[in-house]
């Protein structure tokens, strides 16, 4: 159930009924021969990052359409299937003030999406631009294999992605006001230095 007024579930999207084949097994982990992995020194830890997004995997947090958003960008991994659309609403100041999503995939893909909605709140399109790999781990907290990366980046990839859109259609759209605004001054000009017709 989402958390977040102003958005609405429309079913564009059905999620899966199990975490999916993307999900780190506890053998996943020990292959990995990370210290967090279940059985290992700070295992409590690990299994409290593995809870948390469990539950934004079955409890997302802002999904569905946000109203007024002028970021709105889908992407899928063409890896596993995973589907990710972000919408993002800006405030005045060109700062994100709601963000939503929604999606069909593992456990990873969409747990990721719902955090990025809540830790992109406030942030700038510039400092989101600037976010990479390190910052969705540090969202997880949890390590995770190549291809179960790009599942977790998938979120990350659409919104930057969208973005990168808004910002190519505002500059054009400001170019082609530019373009009319100059044009409409050449006319006028050309039309006072015209010379008068004479008696």
């Amino acid at each position: 159930m989402s958390t977040t007024t102003g958005t609405t579930w429309t079913g564009w999207w059905r999620a899966s009924s199990a975490p999916g084949a993307c999900w780190p097994t506890p053998d996943a982990w020990r292959r990995i021969g990370d210290a967090r992995a279940p059985g290992r020194r700070g295992s409590v830890d690990s299994d409290l990052y593995r809870e948390n997004i469990l539950d934004h995997y079955r409890n997302p947090r802002n999904r569905g359409t946000l109203a007024g958003a002028q970021i709105r960008h889908q992407d899928v991994n063409p890896l596993c299937g995973d589907e990710v659309r972000f919408e993002v609403r800006l405030d005045e100041r060109g700062r994100v003030e709601a963000a939503a999503f929604d999606g069909r995939g593992c456990a990873i893909s969409q747990a990721s999406a719902s955090m990025l909605t809540e830790a992109v709140r406030g942030k700038s399109l510039d400092a989101i631009k600037a976010m990479g790999r390190d910052d969705v781990l540090a969202l997880l907290g949890i390590p995770l294999s190549p291809v179960r990366l790009k599942c977790a980046l998938l979120a990350l990839k659409v919104l930057q992605a969208g973005i990168h859109r808004y910002e190519a259609e505002r500059a054009e759209r400001a170019g082609a006001a530019g373009s009319g605004s100059a044009a409409a001054g050449d006319a006028a000009g050309a039309g006072g230095d015209a010379p008068a017709g004479g008696a």
